[in-house]
């Protein structure tokens, strides 16, 4: 046996080490390979670096998370507005619907379960 008994095994096989997934990697909880499999698939390049899936999972979850981060929040105001204390989906399409750029990005959007409020002021 070898002095370096990190890289051996105890009867002088090398150790087999784990591959690390790409989204253990960067930190991320969405699917890498997945977002990589799509981009090859979509035919946008002739070919896809591994480090470009990666980035643009990186920028697709931060979004994710920032959209449900704000629309939460506009959401539990109108909560507070209304003094209850869970959220529905009726809270959700107030606050979306209150919040011009908000309106505006999701003007086709259907919320399952949220009836229009009478008080939003709107005729379709």
């Amino acid at each position: 046996m070898s002095s370096t008994g990190a890289a051996s095994s105890k009867k002088g096989r090398p150790k087999v080490t784990r591959s690390i997934s790409r989204i253990s990697k960067a930190g991320l909880n969405f699917p890498v390979g997945r977002v990589n499999k799509l981009l090859k698939k979509g035919k946008y390049a002739d070919r896809v670096y591994t480090a470009a899936s990666v980035h643009l999972t990186a920028v697709l979850e931060y979004l994710a998370s920032e959209v449900i981060i704000y629309v939460l929040k506009l959401a539990g105001d109108e909560l507070a507005n209304n003094k209850k204390n869970r959220i529905q989906p009726r809270h959700i399409l107030q606050a979306v619907r209150k919040d011009r750029e908000w309106k505006q990005l999701l003007q086709n959007v259907t919320i399952p379960d949220a009836v229009k409020s009478p008080s939003s002021g709107e005729t379709d």
